[in-house]
């Protein structure tokens, strides 16, 4: 089973379309078990562990995509 941390910037739409995705089968082999968001705005979770990555961590805008990439 590869284990997904989903990284939220915005709403959480995404995330909530892969956990819906995920519900029905939809990512197979493939389990949602960690959030990572950057804002301090309250979210729907689902009961997952989730860490927050304050913008003020990073220097510049690309900076972390470039990090994960």
């Amino acid at each position: 089973m590869t284990r997904i941390a989903v990284l939220v910037s915005g709403g959480g739409t995404n995330l909530q379309a892969l956990l819906e995705a995920q519900q029905r089968g939809g990512l197979p082999g493939g389990e949602i078990v960690l959030v990572i968001f950057s804002s301090g705005r309250p979210m729907r979770w689902n009961g997952l562990p989730r860490r927050e990555l304050p913008r003020r961590w990073y220097p510049a805008r690309n900076w972390l995509p470039n990090c994960l990439t």
